[in-house]
Parts: structure tokens; sequence; C-alpha cells
């Protein structure tokens, strides 16, 4: 798995921090435990309003804010896009 920007939010003093992603990742979580890591955060419905991740429960996050349309992890964004035919004549 791709290593990711370790910092984490050192604003975030509350009590469930070290279960925040920020902080997670900054433990090496995403590279030593890679299922436990994509379980949260494998079709998004929050992101972080101060580092920007995204994870499925708002208890992983520092700033919580609700995505408006829930993402699909399903469907990879990597497959080429289709291109319509142009009419011939």
């Amino acid at each position: 798995m791709e290593k990711e920007n370790a910092h984490h939010n050192l604003e975030c003093d509350g009590e469930s921090h070290g279960r925040h992603l920020c902080y997670l990742v900054s433990q090496g979580l995403n590279l030593s435990d890679e299922q436990e890591y994509k379980a949260l955060i494998v079709d998004p419905r929050f992101r972080c309003g101060h580092c920007g991740r995204q994870a499925n429960g708002n208890q992983s996050l520092c700033v919580p804010v609700e995505l408006e349309t829930p993402i699909d992890s399903s469907r990879s964004i990597t497959r080429p896009c289709r291109r319509q035919e142009e009419p011939v004549g």
C-alpha cells in the first residue's frame, strides 16, 4: 500500500484521537495492517474537515463532514472511461 501523509492533527486532543485516521496513519496502520485500514475507509460516508481523509464512520475522523453523495468503493475510479463513438458520415 502506498505511503500516505503521516502527519496528524496535533490540535485534536480528544480522548478518541487515537482512533482517528490521521493518527493511525501517522503510526503506520495503513502499512502494517492493510485490512484493518481498508475496513475503515471502504465506502466512505464522511470526510475530515481538517485533513481531507475519507472514512465510512465519523468516529474515525477529527472533524467529520458528511459527504453529500457517499462513494461506492466497488466502482473503481481507475478504470478507463469509455469513449462514445463519433457518428460516421
